[in-house]
């Protein structure tokens, strides 16, 4: 298992890493139980869901791209990239997802960090580049979260937590440091998540979990 999501209705959507997709649903007595949920999908191994509502169904996957799956009709659509196509996706390996009423922000391995605007389907591209210390820390994204301030934080493998400036669209990137004992752990962020208190939790490779508050 590599991903979950819930839709408002409690089913549980379950992504696995060579399984495709599991359906849960909720029970009377606070369980779950497994429903027949066959797919054709373009890749079996699930790196994120988002459950839109309870009949539109968002999945990115290891190899083929991002799809979204109308659930009543079973329609599937996927975006992948496409060399020729500057408005196709940046890569194909999808790896988190954010949707939003505008945007739906997408987390790819090797492409960095993509925004698709949803009134035009137009998309938008976030890269590392070496000579701009205000890009993005790696293209190899993993998370993607937006806390209660509405900053935009992206977790990348090698390249830190990232801070997004939507205005001027760039990056501060928050990277380990051996001269500070308050930098983060490890520059891989896994995962990020906010507390209700505020504080911002953020789990790295081999480094634990890392927690900043408002203050810090």
């Amino acid at each position: 298992v590599v991903s979950l999501a819930q839709a408002p209705s409690g089913t549980l959507w379950v992504g696995t890493y060579g399984s495709g997709i599991n359906r849960l649903e909720p029970t009377a007595k606070d369980g779950f139980v497994r429903r027949q949920f066959d797919l054709q999908l373009p890749d079996q191994r699930i790196m994120a869901l988002w459950a839109e509502d309870d009949d539109n169904l968002w999945f990115g996957t290891r190899t083929g791209g991002l799809c979204h799956l109308q659930l009543t009709s079973m329609d599937k659509v996927c975006l992948v990239h496409d060399d020729a196509d500057v408005n196709s996706l940046s890569a194909n390996g999808v790896t988190s997802i954010l949707g939003e009423d505008d945007s739906i922000w997408v987390g790819t391995y090797g492409g960095g960090l993509n925004r698709i605007d949803r009134s035009t389907g137009r998309v938008s591209h976030f890269r590392h580049d070496d000579n701009d210390d205000r890009s993005l820390g790696s293209d190899r994204v993993l998370a993607i979260y937006r806390d209660s301030q509405g900053f935009l934080w992206v977790g990348a493998e090698g390249g830190g937590l990232n801070l997004f400036r939507e205005k001027d669209k760039t990056f501060e990137r928050y990277q380990s440091s051996d001269n500070d004992s308050y930098s983060i752990s490890n520059d891989t962020a896994w995962e990020i998540f906010e507390s209700r208190d505020g504080t911002l939790w953020v789990g790295t490779l081999n480094g634990g979990v890392n927690a900043w508050t408002l203050a810090d």
